[in-house]
């Protein structure tokens, strides 16, 4: 059965022209709007909007196409640098309803002081201070997460 939204989903139709890699459960291509060289994405084959809907055999085809595409992009510039990450719903600035990965390929200098990926909320991204409150969040979502999952504690 072909979900509804895969007749209008760019990722259930995609460029084939920009498809680098391939399998079964997943493929990698460039991206049409690269915020650097070789932004690439990595969608799965199936229709979903959520990674929690992903079987075992997706997360897998993801991964390794994640490394198949490095070891392609080291071999025109060696070693690269990168963020891997997703947008996952509107909140988290996610556009298409299909779970999508971005491997964004970094160089010196691209940006006068990288934070990575914890620059995404700009007034959390820093490590500074010793007194900082977010441990005792920190420690509290831990456990409640335990709590739920029932797991021992450390």
């Amino acid at each position: 059965m072909i979900p509804k939204n895969a007749v209008t989903c760019d990722f259930c139709n995609p460029d084939t022209g920009r498809i680098i890699l391939r399998d079964k459960r997943a493929y990698a291509m460039l991206s049409l709007w690269p915020v650097s060289e070789y932004h690439t994405l990595i969608i799965p084959e199936r229709h979903v909007e959520s990674e929690a809907e992903l079987t075992s055999e997706e997360v897998l085809a993801i991964s390794k196409l994640k490394l198949d595409v490095i070891k392609l992009v080291n071999e025109i510039t060696p070693r690269q640098d990168y963020n891997f990450g997703i947008d996952v719903g509107a909140t988290a600035g996610g556009r298409i309803p299909h779970i999508h990965y971005h491997l964004i390929f970094r160089k010196p200098g691209d940006t006068p002081a990288p934070r990575g990926i914890r620059s995404v909320i700009p007034e959390t991204a820093s490590y500074e201070s010793d007194d900082d409150p977010r441990l005792e969040w920190v420690l509290e979502w831990a456990q409640d997460l335990r709590d739920i999952a029932k797991a021992p504690n450390p």
